[in-house]
């Protein structure tokens, strides 16, 4: 459990730093998704999944069991951020103006979800639009809510993060299927997919 734990603090920190010292407007366009899930994966992903492997650890599964938890932890983990990211642009779709603490991510040109969706979703030409409104002292907002608004980003963020969270909990059950299950412990595994599905149901119903 030591090594778990130590090896977590590690990605995380890793992920810190990239959260920390990456000026996102400067990468170029096809970087920046990239950039954007390592962040998430080293630290909210790290995090649950830290979370997922102890549970394992102290239910005594095996080696490849407590790998494969640890990628759903993961799995849950960039998905709880990418659907925060969410909330908060959220406010743009009304034209409301976004509160400062929605903006901390966007002022402080952070790897967000949504610097990753709008680099994946936008042209060339309206991605370097997107990019010129934090080129200034002063980030534009109304441009950028604009922009959120015109392209519909909340929407593409949200159905992206609802497609991978569902594609990655239907490949754990199918790795840690029925036949993977005993009679002695399925009651157990029933009662643990429920729990997981009830999480991504209170997410969906969250940011939805």
């Amino acid at each position: 459990m030591y090594r778990c734990v130590h090896d977590t603090l590690i990605r995380a920190h890793f992920g810190q730093a990239l959260d920390l010292g990456t000026e996102i407007q400067k990468l170029s366009q096809a970087e920046v998704p990239k950039i954007c899930r390592a962040s998430m994966e080293l630290k909210s992903g790290a995090l649950m999944g830290l979370a997922m492997e102890v549970g394992g650890i102290l239910g005594g599964v095996s080696e490849q069991r407590l790998d494969q938890l640890s990628k759903l932890g993961v799995s849950l983990g960039v998905s709880l951020q990418k659907f925060d990211d969410i909330g908060n642009i959220r406010a743009a779709e009304s034209g409301d103006p976004l509160s400062e603490k929605r903006q901390e991510d966007l002022r402080n040109g952070g790897p967000t979800w949504i610097w990753g969706v709008v680099a994946s979703t936008l042209d060339q030409s309206a991605y370097s639009n997107w990019v010129a409104c934090f080129e200034k002292s002063e980030i534009q907002i109304n441009k950028i809510c604009q922009v959120l608004r015109e392209h519909q980003i909340a929407e593409h963020a949200y159905e992206q993060a609802s497609e991978e969270l569902e594609k990655n909990i239907q490949e754990f059950v199918k790795t840690l299927g029925d036949a993977a299950v005993s009679d002695k412990i399925r009651s157990h595994w029933n009662q643990g997919i429920q729990i997981i599905r009830q999480i991504q149901e209170r997410l969906n119903q969250a940011y939805g």
